[in-house]
């Protein structure tokens, strides 16, 4: 039986990186995948950055990871997106050649000391009891073999139970093509995590010698600038590099009444589809319902390589059927010719809601079992619209009198504002320590949601003003039976985010050695000076200390 001091399960993004980074700090290592001809493959858009991305790309550049590095290697177009925005939401994007980007990868693990690379399906996690807890020992595969491990590092993307979908067809599989893993998630779950599904998908890919490019809004890479992810990639290596234009094209009316006409053949609507949708990858179906009143929407065509005439055309992610999608092809401008070389699909998958993991991203349940990436589930604020320093929608920065809501001082000014705001809406909560989780749930999801969890809460005889009772509620606004309640006016939301946000924000204040109460209302500056103060245990600074109010700790 072969030992190792770490195991990495699969070999996407989040793997590949978990695996280098252990193997050069000298930890014995060894990455597991299902087939060692997939490792690193981009699955949907073969593109490193864009919003909320392009930082994180460079933060693990900074401690020596390899996506920053591996995309400079391989970009096939890179330029500044948001240039006429603020500076709060510009972000650098690269295009990939996806061969060469997942060929680059495979390359760099197999020349890496340290990391053994072993194809092979994991179906068993290898757990013992110690002294009344759950730890790791290790992984068993599919092919019979058993390997020890002093820690475990799961990252399987969408394999686990991945179930694809095209209209009335779906069909067990982590990818097209690729099988999906179904013995791993019973053991995850023998063990005693819990899983939630989740849904998430692929848009069609054309044949690019099929579309009529003299229609289409042509986007150029930037060459007019050093341009790169890694700080380790030299200046003249990214300036030499050969770009490809990219292009935009737009869905219009006939489109969107096309799809209309099928909503009853799309399993996201008819119920064949039970798993939430990241809000960061929404199919054109759910875009044309959720925002009737735009007549159309933005298409992003981006080759997939230098040798291919693959087209990427991002925006038109779909489960409807392939007639369906044909038809909606033919209908856009410069399309009217178009072959499809790949259909979308969407993919049902089991995932690890969040409030299983530490912060560490280690298992609440195992000691020394980890999951990194898509398995803990994904979404981000600037999907959602949010802008600026304190992540303000849109509309709640113009109701606190926000016009510039790039400016940090102003923006900051602005999030004060809207908390008293939210202070005064739940006003009703006597319980000051109670009162902030309720506005702190607010600020994430906003305020009409959290009343409709507390009418919930009241309906079924439960506290409105007892968080307990009523973050079972937010949860259960993404549960039809719930948001489709006639006591719920703002209906669906994804509240699992939310009550973690809520613990999180709470949980990080004490953990910065802070007892103070966050409860209660804004101080004057004056006041300021009056609290009890001590030693801080990160900085040589002092923390505000709890005043006495009454409230227990473990209230």
């Amino acid at each position: 039986m072969q030992e190792f001091d770490i195991i990495v399960v699969g070999a996407g993004h989040a793997g590949c990186e978990a695996a280098l980074a252990s193997a050069r700090m000298g930890m014995k290592t060894a990455i597991f995948t299902i087939s060692l001809d997939t490792i690193g493959v981009m699955s949907c858009n073969p593109s490193l950055g864009g919003p909320a991305k392009s930082h994180l790309a460079r933060e693990i550049d900074a401690l020596g990871g390899e996506m920053g590095r591996n995309i400079d290697k391989t970009f096939i177009q890179i330029r500044v997106l948001n240039t006429r925005k603020g500076p709060a939401v510009r972000s650098l994007r690269a295009q990939a050649d996806k061969m060469a980007y997942a060929n680059e990868m495979k390359k760099t693990l197999e020349h890496t000391d340290n990391l053994s690379v072993i194809q092979g399906m994991v179906s068993e996690l290898v757990v013992e009891e110690e002294n009344g807890k759950k730890v790791i020992k290790g992984i068993k595969i599919r092919e019979g073999l058993e390997y020890k491990a002093k820690a475990v590092i799961i990252a399987t993307g969408t394999f686990l139970r991945g179930l694809i979908h095209i209209g009335e067809i779906n069909f067990s599989a982590g990818r097209m093509g690729e099988l999906s893993s179904e013995d791993l998630p019973l053991s995850l779950e023998k063990i005693g995590l819990k899983l939630g599904r989740f849904k998430t998908g692929t848009p069609t890919r054309i044949d690019g010698r099929t579309i009529d490019y003299s229609v289409l809004e042509e986007q150029p890479g930037d060459k007019s600038q050093v341009l790169k992810f890694s700080n380790r990639t030299k200046d003249e290596d990214a300036l030499n590099r050969r770009q490809i234009p990219c292009y935009i094209a737009h869905t219009n009316e006939k489109v969107h009444e096309i799809i209309r006409n099928a909503k009853e053949r799309s399993p996201l609507f008819n119920g064949t589809i039970q798993g939430l949708g990241p809000r960061y990858c929404p199919s054109i179906e759910d875009k044309i319902f959720r925002y009737p009143d735009k007549n159309q929407h933005h298409l992003f065509l981006e080759r997939e390589g230098y040798e291919t005439n693959e087209i990427y055309l991002g925006g038109l992610s779909s489960s409807l059927p392939v007639d369906v999608q044909e038809e909606m092809l033919k209908n856009i401008k410069g399309f009217e010719n178009a072959k499809i070389m790949r259909y979308a699909y969407a993919i049902e998958y089991d995932y690890v809601p969040p409030e299983e993991i530490k912060y560490t991203l280690e298992s609440r349940t195992v000691e020394n079992l980890f999951l990194a990436g898509q398995i803990n589930g994904t979404s981000g604020y600037e999907e959602a619209g949010a802008q600026g320093l304190m992540q303000l929608m849109p509309a709640t920065a113009a109701s606190v009198g926000l016009a510039d809501v790039y400016a940090p001082k102003e923006n900051i000014q602005a999030a004060a504002r809207y908390i008293k705001v939210l202070q005064r809406s739940f006003a009703s909560i006597r319980d000051r320590y109670e009162r902030i989780h309720f506005i702190l749930a607010a600020y994430n999801a906003g305020s009409g949601h959290i009343k409709d969890a507390q009418a919930l809460a009241r309906k079924y005889g439960k506290n409105p003003d007892s968080w307990n009772d009523v973050s079972f509620f937010v949860q259960a606004l993404s549960t039809s039976k719930y948001y489709t309640d006639e006591v719920v006016k703002y209906g669906y939301m994804i509240g699992s985010q939310t009550s973690r946000y809520v613990e999180d924000i709470i949980e990080r204040w004490r953990g910065y050695g802070g007892r103070a109460d966050f409860a209660s209302p804004i101080m004057a500056p004056s006041e300021y000076h009056n609290i009890p103060r001590k030693p801080n245990r990160f900085t040589k600074g002092t923390v505000i200390v709890r005043p006495d109010n009454g409230i227990s700790e473990n209230h």
